[in-house]
Parts: structure tokens; sequence; C-alpha cells
């Protein structure tokens, strides 16, 4: 049943580079229905104000990582995730196990100091695009709402648009869940990582 108002939180479209792609611009009817399903159902995620995140603190040009997650999702909980995968809000009541496993990777096998509050917003901001297998899902359910709402189309837009304009790229793909995406990296232009999830 379709909510018949219209004063419900909106997506809103990322204001750079991105704004260009096919799902935004000439195939603009799949963002609507996305948005139609936060007119629709109250216990999707991330907020609406969040689901593009990644996109907007990463624009095309910055690209240098794309990090690919599995599922689960944004399974942590209302108030945790910002909604880039495995980013913690700052002050959130709990760190989920996920983002502590991802953090003391970080120390351990990189060798860096482990940051103080696991948010990624600095990663994105430093050309690491950290995308999720599907980009939104209802509340406690690590299920896409992929019977309803196909996400698909705006992922492969953003392979395609770093495959042909950023050369010499890292794709790490996180868990056996994400590897259905590797046909869609051009190996010749691009290095590829794969790895277990941080679950």
């Amino acid at each position: 049943m379709e909510s018949s108002s219209l004063d419900f939180e909106r997506p809103s479209k990322p204001r750079n580079g991105w704004r260009s792609l096919p799902f935004f611009d000439r195939q603009k009817h799949r963002h609507e229905e996305l948005i139609r399903w936060y007119g629709i159902r109250k216990d999707i995620e991330p907020l609406a104000s969040e689901l593009y995140t990644p996109l907007r603190l990463c624009p095309p040009g910055r690209v240098k990582v794309v990090l690919f997650a599995q599922e689960p999702y944004r399974v942590y909980g209302p108030g945790v995730n910002d909604g880039i995968p495995y980013s913690v809000k700052y002050g959130a009541e709990k760190i989920p196990v996920p983002a502590r496993n991802l953090m003391a990777e970080y120390q351990d096998d990189l060798g860096f100091r482990e940051p103080r509050w696991p948010n990624l917003k600095p990663w994105c901001e430093n050309g690491v695009l950290m995308l999720y297998n599907s980009w939104i899902v209802r509340q406690g359910d690590s299920r896409a709402l992929r019977f309803h709402y196909d996400s698909e189309p705006l992922t492969y837009d953003i392979f395609r648009r770093v495959n042909e304009y950023n050369p010499g790229c890292v794709f790490m793909f996180l868990g056996a869940g994400s590897k259905k995406w590797l046909p869609n990296v051009d190996t010749k232009k691009h290095a590829v990582i794969q790895t277990a999830g941080p679950t």
C-alpha cells in the first residue's frame, strides 16, 4: 500500500559527479522507485539522509579503492551505522563486532594505530569508496529488500564508471557474498583482493 503523503524524508541525489550516473539521470525512475519505498515503509535502514553517504564523501575523481562488503549489512540497530559499511556513528551506544574486528585488522595487518572510534567517513574522504551488496535493508534483518526494490543497477553503474575513468584502483571484496561482482571489474586496469568479512 503506497503512502498518500509526501511529508516523509526523501533520499537526495549526491551533488557531485555520481549524479550523472544513468541510475540518477537517464534511468531516474529507479531512484524515484527507491524514494517510494521510503514513503511506504518506516523500518528501512539506513536513514534516507544517509543512503548515499559513501557517494557524497567519495566523488568519482577521488576513488582509489572500492571496498565491497557482503551481507549482513546495517543490522547494527537504529542509530549505530551511518550508511558506510562497518562504520559506527560517533557516540553510538555500542560498537558492533564487525567494526571492532575491522579496526583490529587495520592495526595488526597494516601497523597503524587503532582509531579511537570506528567511524570510517575519513576513509571515504580519502578515496576509499565503501559499498554494500545492497543499498537498503529492513531494520534488524540482514536480507535486502531485494524482492521489492532492485538496487543492483546503481552498483553496476558505479562499477562501470570506476572501470572507465579510474585506472589503477584496488577492488577489495569482503566475504563470499561479494564475489558475484568480480566479473564486473576490468582486471587489466585494476587490482583485486578477496578476503573474508570481519564478522
